[in-house]
């Protein structure tokens, strides 16, 4: 919890929005999005692993930010890149499943690789 500087009170932070919401700041509103994880007590660097590591220590905010992520990595994602070809060919278009396939794995691989590079990069 935070304390307001001028009372020392501890201030109620705001709670950590549905998967919907979630997604809506992650993608359209980061700004937002960082602003609130410091209010949840999080460093809006937190990787996967700090994130994990606070949640088990107890920190409901880190658990319930891990979770939507992880159902947006493996849930909304993998919906969506069937989802969006199927409406394309449910609506006459000519989808090549198999260019659709290749194309996930391609971007997986390439964000791997970026991610890697980045990382030893950085430090």
């Amino acid at each position: 919890m935070r304390t307001d500087d001028a009372t020392g009170s501890e201030l109620e932070a705001p709670p950590v929005p549905g998967l919907a919401s979630f997604a809506w700041l992650l993608f359209m509103q980061p700004i937002r999005l960082h602003y609130r994880m410091k209010g949840w007590g999080l460093p809006p660097d937190v990787g996967a692993i700090g994130l994990w590591r606070r949640a088990r220590q107890g920190h409901v905010p880190a658990r319930e930010v891990g979770r939507r992520c992880l159902a947006l990595l493996l849930g909304v994602m993998p919906v969506m890149a069937v989802a969006v070809p199927g409406l394309a060919w449910l609506s006459g278009g000519d989808v090549q499943w198999g260019g659709v396939a290749f194309g996930v794995a391609g971007g997986v691989a390439f964000g791997v690789a970026v991610g890697v590079a980045v990382g030893v990069a950085v430090g």
